[in-house]
């Protein structure tokens, strides 16, 4: 069987948001982190959280990434970013269905409380 890393992919640190489901997590640290394919990139965010999740080829991370637009415009927040930095952390979940948009647009994913 062949080495799919070998075709210049990276064996990465963090694991999709959506491979946790509505599982609650602890925000301890956000980082810039794009996706870059080809010339063109697409804002995202790598979250580090107080648990530990286990990839598909058993390594532990203890970080999730995603470019969700809603997610990574509220994790990048200048504010968010300060609490983040005073040594706050968040409990909170990505609900499985879309938040319906209040401007009758169309319905996306965030993050929740789950306090």
């Amino acid at each position: 069987m062949g080495d799919f890393n070998s075709f210049n992919q990276k064996a990465g640190d963090s694991i999709n948001l959506s491979e946790l489901g509505d599982k609650v997590f602890t925000i301890t640290a956000v980082e810039s982190s794009p996706y870059i394919n080809g010339e063109e990139q697409t804002d995202g965010v790598k979250i580090t959280t107080k648990e530990s999740w286990e990839k598909a080829d058993g390594q532990k991370v203890n970080k999730v990434h995603t470019t969700r637009k809603a997610i990574v415009s509220m994790l990048l927040n200048d504010d968010f970013q300060s609490a983040l930095a005073k040594g706050e952390t968040f409990r909170v979940k990505c609900p499985a269905e879309k938040i319906k948009s209040k401007s009758g647009g169309m319905g996306y994913y965030t993050l929740v409380s789950a306090e």
